[in-house]
């Protein structure tokens, strides 16, 4: 059987065993381990940038995920047995390497102070369509300073992301398209 048809025959069995009173144990060591894994997870996640606060939880729960599945993988009874310790430390050594590739992708996509309020301050007029800067100053109060809001939209102006017209003798911006 190849290896196509083993994993299809492993994801067709856990998808089967979802809704049911199945129950696959962590040996006691593996539970140590797992547990061990996640306060490291809860801790990062303490420490984590804005862009990475969201991954960490779903980390925790991709673990206990791609363990069962590697158990079903590699155990060659693995209904009948716990999960065991050298299944945990596979599965950290996988979810380490996605954490490591996360942690590069994000740090360089990670937005300066600056660029996120004028990210914010484009965000709220793309949202609008067509606003005076007191509208767009007035819905970003909460976030932002009006002066703020003023030096984002003259840069967003001068950079020719945004343009301005007057509509009544009043100046209005929009999205440049």
């Amino acid at each position: 059987m190849g290896g196509a048809n083993v994993l299809n025959d492993v994801l067709n069995r856990l998808v089967s065993m979802r809704g049911t009173s199945t129950l696959v144990r962590y040996s006691p060591e593996a539970g140590q381990l797992m547990g061990e894994f996640e306060d490291s997870l809860r801790r990062k996640r303490k420490t984590a940038t804005e862009a990475l606060l969201v991954v960490y939880p779903k980390l925790v729960t991709y673990a206990h995920r791609l363990c069962l599945l590697l158990h079903y993988l590699c155990d060659s009874d693995p209904d009948r047995t716990d999960i065991s310790y050298d299944t945990v430390e596979r599965t950290i050594r996988l979810l380490n390497f996605f954490e490591n590739s996360m942690q590069r992708a994000c740090s360089h996509i990670e937005l300066s102070l600056e660029e996120q309020k004028a990210k914010r301050v484009y965000e709220k007029l793309k949202s609008l369509g067509a606003a005076t800067s007191q509208n767009i100053r007035n819905l970003l109060r909460r976030h932002l300073k009006s002066a703020e809001v003023s030096q984002i939209l003259k840069q967003l102006q001068a950079d020719g992301v945004i343009e301005s017209f007057k509509k009544d003798n009043v100046t209005y911006f929009r999205i440049r398209t």
